[in-house]
């Protein structure tokens, strides 16, 4: 990365509640703001930004430092990051912060091999492991009961559109295989939509949104 670049510390703020939700370091914060919009990566930012795309609001962009150098912007993000989490605040943010963002940084394909090799067979920390049933009973008595954030709402045309156009949850998996944000395919039919109005959304068809409700056993309310 280059060292001689000016960069931003900013905040993503919710526009329902003006809370402080998500913050980043950038040399080019517009330009970081529309990847946050339109990534498909399932996180808990991006179902975030999902949730407010879905009501016809974006989040709240705020610049609050400037002409900072590379490690000045790593020590205040890291810095803000810490303060509002022990406040309590409820920042989408999955690091403490310090680290380059990818979108302004490449992988060399060296270490891209690397990487992949690392992640293989016996040298993978998972392999040969499996959840005991004890951990697997705690994850499912942890999404029992819950509601979702909008039942009983209704989608408005636009909104479907909207969706249709950002293809928000059809997330790329490979060259031959396409997996779908189970997350909000959870949540839009437990607002009311039907397997139909789903499937349209995601560009699929209604057999393909059936199985995924069972092979993943999704929570939906009867």
């Amino acid at each position: 990365m280059d060292e001689t670049k000016k960069y931003k510390i900013y905040f993503l703020k919710d526009p329902n509640t003006n809370e402080i939700r998500y913050v980043g370091l950038s040399s080019d914060v517009e330009k970081r703001y529309n990847e946050h919009i339109k990534d498909n990566k399932d996180c808990y930012k991006k179902r975030w930004i999902n949730k407010l795309l879905l009501m016809d609001k974006l989040p709240i962009l705020e610049v609050v430092k400037e002409n900072l150098s590379l490690v000045e912007a790593f020590n205040f993000e890291k810095e803000y990051i810490k303060h509002f989490k022990n406040l309590g605040v409820r920042l989408t943010n999955e690091t403490m912060g310090g680290e380059a963002p990818m979108a302004e940084k490449k992988h060399k394909e060296e270490t891209k091999i690397i990487m992949s090799e690392k992640k293989k067979g016996q040298q993978n920390s998972f392999y040969g492991k499996k959840h005991s049933e004890e951990t697997k009973n705690k994850l499912s008595e942890s999404l029992k009961g819950r509601e979702s954030w909008n039942k009983g709402k209704k989608l408005t045309k636009e909104h479907i559109e909207k969706l249709k156009n950002a293809k928000i949850g059809h997330v790329p998996h490979n060259k031959n295989k396409t997996r779908f944000d189970l997350r909000l395919i959870e949540e839009l039919l437990n607002k009311g939509e039907s397997q139909i109005k789903v499937a349209k959304i995601f560009n699929t068809d209604q057999g393909t949104i059936s199985r995924y409700i069972k092979k993943h056993k999704l929570n939906i309310n009867k």
